[in-house]
């Protein structure tokens, strides 16, 4: 059966159960619903063999899966901008706070030096005497309020309001496992996919290292070493490349020769261990290199 004919026959089922159970309450389960949105999407791509009915079918259950996900998946663009305009007015108002006490610094160093050459000429002079008194009663404490002042009030408070409808590690599954299913319909290889390099797609976006190997996390927490492998190798292809990143090779090298070994590949599972612990050894002699005992 063509893959359309999946897409309008699952999304029909989908839709009945719906009225049963409250089957369409997490971002987690409408991902699912948008994993077919994006298959019937990439299906008009792939192949120019479709009917105009086969056409309208797509559009229709696309449209459909859209009144599920599509309301609820903009919400949460539009809370992530807040919380970015909210962080930029927390830094301005540290950078305020900041340019404030290194004012008072950069007064106070030239005064203590200049005094500091005469301390007796200085104090001499009883408005220089008043004034240091003054600067060590009342100013050096009003300094260390402001040093003390917390900025962070605004950021955090809207922080824990919007965290509520912040996605689950339910739902970042949910959404992994809809791209994971897209990538074994239309056969792409990971690297495609990392690039953004996907057909119709008007928004490119590429992934990080980071990105595949929380994508390869994903699929070895459910014991799916194929696609544990693939994802785990492309971090380790855009690591070799020179991506920087806060992950290392050992840590992906560990993941990527345990998913090849769990399915029976145990030649090129022994490959990797050894490349492994060439690499660990290598990274032991720079450590006793860089910070002797």
């Amino acid at each position: 059966m063509a893959a359309w004919c999946w897409c309008v026959l699952l999304l029909s089922g989908l839709q009945t159960l719906s009225a049963h159970v409250d089957f369409f309450t997490s971002i987690g389960n409408k991902c699912f619903l948008w994993s077919l949105t994006c298959l019937c999407h990439l299906h008009v791509e792939f192949s120019s063999s479709l009917t105009n009915d086969a056409l309208r079918h797509l559009v229709v259950m696309t449209n459909l899966s859209d009144l599920f996900h599509s309301g609820q998946m903009t919400d949460l663009l539009y809370t992530e901008k807040d919380l970015v305009t909210s962080l930029k007015d927390y830094i301005r108002a540290e950078e305020n706070k900041l340019e404030r006490v290194k004012r008072w610094a950069d007064k106070l160093d030239s005064l203590s030096a200049s005094a500091t050459q005469d301390p007796e000429g200085f104090l001499g002079h009883p408005v220089n005497a008043f004034k240091l008194m003054k600067r060590l009663n009342t100013e050096w404490g009003d300094l260390e309020n402001l040093v003390l002042s917390d900025t962070t009030d605004g950021f955090i408070s809207n922080l824990t309001i919007q965290r509520q409808h912040f996605p689950t590690d339910e739902d970042q599954t949910g959404a992994a496992k809809a791209l994971l299913r897209l990538q074994d319909t239309y056969r792409l290889d990971a690297n495609t996919i990392s690039t953004g390099d996907l057909p119709g797609v008007k928004h490119k976006s590429q992934m990080t290292v980071e990105d595949c190997y929380e994508l390869a996390k994903i699929a070895y927490s459910e014991a799916d070493y194929y696609h544990t492998e693939l994802w785990m190798a492309q971090a380790l292809k855009q690591l070799d490349q020179g991506e920087v990143s806060t992950l290392d090779k050992v840590t992906i090298l560990d993941y990527l020769s345990y998913a090849i070994y769990q399915q029976g590949e145990i030649q090129r599972a022994l490959e990797l261990t050894k490349k492994l612990l060439e690499l660990g050894k290598l990274l032991g002699v720079l450590a006793s290199v860089i910070l002797p005992e």
